[in-house]
């Protein structure tokens, strides 16, 4: 699945829509997606790209598994959603997370 970034107006306004409170991460975020491709980033890649800590990696994971965003499948993790509803749950989640 590709974004289709250009007709919601400018990419960096569209990822800060995941970071409302870190607008350095959705530019690292949007760096890095254009770097890759948006299908095949997690959150995993992207957590230790930006040297998120363990901590908070397995945090996410957990409730993203909760929340049933992603679900194990054979000890992987499949997604269950489309790329950018994840990644903005994603960066809800990890907010809340440094909120503690």
């Amino acid at each position: 699945m590709r974004l289709k970034l250009k007709k919601i107006g400018s990419e960096l306004e569209f990822f800060k829509t995941f970071f409302p409170s870190n607008p350095e991460l959705a530019r690292n975020f949007l760096e890095w997606v254009k770097k890759s491709k948006p299908h095949v980033a997690t959150w995993k890649i992207f957590a230790k790209h930006q040297g998120v800590s363990k901590s908070a990696y397995f945090y996410v994971k957990k409730r993203a598994i909760e929340l049933g965003m992603v679900k194990k499948v054979n000890d992987r993790l499949e997604i269950s959603r489309d790329f950018a509803t994840i990644m903005r749950s994603y960066a809800e989640i990890y907010e809340s997370f440094l909120e503690k």
